[in-house]
């Protein structure tokens, strides 16, 4: 059957089929039999009039039916499938966040044995830890909001949206479909998943690869790395694993590991963009974005950017309808985080407010300056609050210099404690988020009035690059290494470090091969 295939923009929550049978000119006698959404976004520039949605689809017609397109018959599937089975192979997947797991899933499906190791818990058991923090501010270094199945993303918003244009990325959204997700995250522009149906997707993942033989390991954190022969071992507190390769795909809050493997990989210290969340009425912010009609509208995202002399300010990683939460992973350190369920109905909106820093800033061209920056950040803020309660101030206190009195409602947990910020952050980066609080409320009246700032942001991104060569994607001084993912400095986000994940699954195999 040929593909058909239409561009419509038509009134939000207008019926498609309709739509289209008209969009095409059809006769009373002829009939749209399948409908698939390849593309689909908001357009709300007219908010005034009517809000669109903009929708690429693929259409059949009487008689006809679209083909199924699933997991399969991906292009990323087909390759595994066509390598080789490799015989008396063993990968060591170090981390079990995206990177981790779609690289030990690659492996496995084109026959190598994988040993995936992962110093959190199972999803359930570190669910009970990070309620266990938020509540009663007991914080379990191994397992929690950076540490465990899932890594960071598993609370977060589960935010999908890349920039990366990879092959890949098919496989990696239908692959999340098959183990649960919504379909819609195929054709979304902006795909989430959300922290409640990510935890389902994952308990599946986990399934998924102990039905192709992979050894899983949680609990056991990897303390070195040891040449052994061709090939390398991974040394656990109380095991030794060798692999013919192992995979390093640990998160970007894996601090000692970075402590331990910083000579021998030859780390390189790397910009990152520290800050604050900011938090504003869920209402607010649906309003500015589709005016009188948000009633009927999915929750709002925004994103804005700003330059303050040779810095750069922006919002990042917005969690719509979501919460505030502590995402500590050191004793006596504070760092904050968004999270969103999967309907995003809550009734605050935050999103991450930072400002570009790099080693002018860490003062120091050390490999590890930038975590210690990091650090130092994190320890200030718990430092006053004497507590995991983050310090937080009202954007308008924030830019008179001084708090004013009482905090607005928030959603944060644990809540949040009153602080002069300008106390915490560091000048230059307190400058920039001033600029651009002004900046930002010229494209949304009440940014300011009703924003929180809740501190401090600061797991943005990798302080740190492990080496690798662009070819072989392994490590610079030791080829059966393979630095891969977000806390190796080669993603941003859950679908780019999976992506980075598959890549790295298939050089091995290149090799091998």
């Amino acid at each position: 059957m040929s593909s058909r295939q239409a561009q419509l923009r038509l009134p939000y929550g207008e019926n498609l089929q309709i739509h289209l049978q008209r969009h095409l000119g059809l006769s009373s006698h002829e009939e749209i039999s399948d409908i698939r959404i390849i593309r689909r976004s908001i357009d709300a520039r007219q908010k005034r009039q009517v809000i669109y949605e903009l929708l690429q689809v693929e259409y059949a017609l009487t008689g006809e039916k679209l083909p199924e397109y699933s997991l399969e018959n991906t292009s990323t599937m087909g390759t595994l499938r066509r390598f080789p089975k490799v015989q008396n192979r063993q990968v060591t997947v170090v981390g079990s966040g995206p990177a981790g797991l779609f690289c030990a899933y690659a492996l496995a499906v084109a026959g190598v044995r994988v040993r995936l190791i992962e110093q959190g818990r199972q999803v359930d058991e570190r669910k009970r830890d990070v309620y266990e923090f938020w509540r009663n501010a007991n914080l379990d270094p191994m397992s929690n909001v950076q540490f465990g199945e899932g890594g960071a993303g598993t609370f977060s918003d589960g935010k999908l949206t890349t920039r990366i244009k990879s092959p890949h990325r098919d496989f990696v959204l239908h692959l999340l479909v098959s183990l649960g997700a919504s379909r819609a995250i195929l054709w979304d522009a902006k795909p989430h998943v959300g922290t409640d149906q990510l935890q389902q997707v994952l308990r599946r993942f986990r399934e998924q690869l102990e039905m192709h033989s992979v050894s899983l390991h949680f609990g056991e954190k990897v303390v070195d790395l040891r040449p052994h022969g061709s090939g390398v071992d991974a040394l656990t507190t109380g095991q030794s694993y060798y692999g013919d390769a192992l995979v390093l795909a640990v998160g970007n809050s894996a601090r000692d590991t970075f402590e331990r493997l910083s000579r021998k990989l030859q780390l390189q210290s790397k910009p990152l963009a520290v800050g604050v969340r900011i938090e504003h009425p869920r209402d607010l912010v649906d309003r500015s974005q589709y005016g009188h009609w948000h009633l009927n509208m999915p929750a709002a995202e925004y994103h804005f950017s700003a330059q303050c002399a040779e810095r750069g300010v922006y919002t990042f990683c917005m969690c719509p309808g979501g919460l505030v939460v502590n995402a500590s992973s050191e004793v006596d350190h504070i760092a904050v985080n968004g999270m969103s369920y999967q309907s995003r109905n809550a009734k605050y909106s935050n999103s991450a407010l930072v400002v570009t820093v790099d080693q002018r800033d860490f003062g120091s061209t050390d490999p590890l300056a930038g975590l210690a920056y990091q650090r130092s950040i994190e320890s200030a803020c718990y430092r006053y609050s004497q507590s995991y309660r983050p310090p937080a101030m009202t954007a308008t206190d924030f830019l008179w210099g001084t708090p004013q009195g009482q905090l607005p409602g928030s959603s944060s947990s644990p809540a949040p404690v009153e602080a002069n910020l300008h106390h915490l952050l560091p000048q230059p980066v307190t400058m920039a988020l001033g600029h651009g609080l002004r900046e930002f409320e010229r494209k949304m009246p009440g940014f300011i009035e009703h924003g929180l700032l809740i501190a401090p942001e600061t797991r943005t991104s990798s302080p740190v690059r492990i080496p690798r060569e662009r070819e072989t994607l392994s490590s610079s001084v030791w080829p059966q290494v393979y630095p891969c993912g977000e806390g190796a400095g080669y993603a941003g986000g859950i679908v780019s470090a999976a992506v980075d994940g598959v890549n790295t699954a298939l050089a091995i195999l290149r090799r091998w091969n």
